[in-house]
């Protein structure tokens, strides 16, 4: 079975395809030294130094939490290289990678919190409930306790989980949102989140959450009858509406999450996807290319992270297969195989 999946060490909410991950894993690939390396020291430099004047110290923890979740990316080859858990700079004062796992993003979130008065945090380990039983690792996130108000608080930060809602202008689903069946913690409502966005700039007049613009966009997809149309057009009109709200990203990892979730919520079709990959030297670029169906019709969409969705068909996927990019897919094998023979059998 080609297309199961297996998920990564610390992530509950993407998958990768089981041969990829057989064949990316021989590749030397995993190198510090490789162009998987962009530097952040500085920006992580200019989020602690600007932090605003008169804020409360849970408005001083958002502040970091939200500007560091807009320069971190989620290290995927740690599928494959559990190395990569712990071979990778967290001193500030010296290169830090974007690409990290969630053991790097915890541990220099937790040298920035404690560095402000009244505030300790301690790396934790948790058990995510849907990763099915699939991890070799404990997940890792932030224990995080302060006073606020004259009260005592307690919550858990997860900054990982929160990469893609942050840098697509969602709300925040854990800071201060999740809860543990061995310790207390207190719950940040969205309703407090939200007055400190606005207060802090992440929220204004003219920039809103994008879960709104999801739930706009869904109802507009519902007023456009899309079952009125014949199935080729209802996929085309599906996916103009949807991809309004496609966005680009730094990170692959990011990027894709945040597809899926708006294809989870507003494509109204059966969809499949499967990764292509292209090594060159010690990187690793990877695309997904969405088979979408409805009643019959079918579209071909690729994804990527700089460019968003485009448009494609068998013949240049075939094209790609042929120049450099490769996949472990023997369903995708399987239709261009068959496209291949349809034609043949036409031209006999």
């Amino acid at each position: 079975m080609d297309d199961s999946k297996v998920l990564l060490v610390d992530e509950s909410e993407i998958d990768v395809n089981k041969e990829y991950v057989s064949e990316y894993k021989d590749k030397a690939i995993y190198s510090e030294s490789s162009d998987m390396f962009e530097d952040i020291s500085h920006e992580i430099k200019i989020v602690i130094n600007h932090i605003p004047d008169n804020l409360s110290t849970l408005e001083k923890i958002r502040w970091i939490y939200i500007n560091l979740g807009k320069l971190f990316s989620y290290d995927f080859r740690v599928a494959n290289d559990t190395n990569l858990l712990y071979n990778k700079n967290t001193d500030i004062d010296k290169p830090v990678n974007r690409y990290q796992t969630c053991i790097q993003i915890t541990d220099i979130l937790n040298d920035i919190l404690n560095n402000i008065d009244g505030v300790k945090s301690k790396k934790i380990a948790r058990k995510l409930d849907n990763l099915r039983g699939r991890y070799e690792h404990d997940h890792v996130a932030n224990e995080v306790t302060f006073t606020q108000d004259g009260e005592e608080m307690k919550i858990m930060l997860d900054l990982t989980l929160d990469l893609y809602f942050i840098q697509s202008g969602c709300k925040t689903k854990h800071f201060g949102y999740d809860s543990s069946p061995d310790v207390y913690y207190d719950i940040i409502p969205q309703v407090d989140n939200l007055e400190m966005d606005k207060k802090l700039g992440f929220i204004t007049d003219e920039r809103d959450y994008t879960d709104h613009m999801i739930e706009d966009l869904s109802t507009a997809i519902h007023n456009a009858n899309l079952e009125k149309l014949n199935p080729k057009d209802a996929i085309d009109t599906n996916l103009l509406l949807i991809n309004k709200l496609v966005k680009t990203f730094q990170g692959y990892h990011e990027g894709k999450q945040y597809l899926n979730m708006l294809f989870s919520k507003l494509l109204h079709a059966d969809y499949r996807e499967f990764n292509l990959y292209n090594y060159n030297d010690d990187k690793v670029n990877l695309k997904t290319i969405y088979k979408i169906d409805l009643n019959g019709a079918e579209k071909w969409v690729i994804y990527s992270n700089k460019l968003g969705l485009i448009s494609t068909d068998l013949d240049k996927i075939e094209d790609m297969l042929g120049s450099g990019w490769t996949t472990n897919s023997g369903t995708l094998k399987e239709i261009i195989r068959n496209k291949n023979n349809t034609e043949s059998s036409k031209r006999i």
